[in-house]
């Protein structure tokens, strides 16, 4: 190789090197914040592969898998665990628990409309809750 594709490949490691760095940071930092509020969390199993089809280059950016690991580490260190929920089987953006009825609904539908009329929540903060009640 020329000199000057030497020094040019040299200065994009350098570049990945510095932002998979500071991705294990901001990683390390957001996991201590989450397990300061308990150390036993629980997360829905999710598919990279399909994340990487959907949103290609930005799950390199983010990295949520390496994020996930990490804080399974970090919990498990401070004596507590992450608990994966199953996403198929619990299907929590789905369901209603006034109606107990699961209702398939478009991922651009973020606002629920629960089955005996009470109310409208936003879906993950729904989800969420339904989580925290499994």
């Amino acid at each position: 190789p020329s000199k000057r594709y030497t020094a040019i490949r040299t200065e994009y490691a350098e570049v990945e090197r510095k932002l998979a760095a500071e991705r294990k940071r901001a990683h390390g930092e957001l996991a201590n914040q989450i397990l300061g509020l308990g150390n036993v969390i629980q997360s829905e199993t999710l598919s990279y592969i399909a994340f990487q089809k959907n949103y290609g280059k930005s799950v390199k950016v983010r990295a949520p898998g390496m994020f996930v690991e990490q804080l399974r580490r970090k919990a498990e260190s401070a004596g507590g665990k992450l608990i994966d929920l199953h996403t198929w089987s619990l299907k929590m953006s789905q369901y209603d628990h006034t109606t107990e009825v699961c209702t398939k609904k478009p991922l651009s539908q973020r606002w629920h409309v629960l089955g005996d009329g009470s109310g409208v929540v936003q879906r993950d903060v729904y989800s969420a809750f339904l989580a925290r009640c499994v």
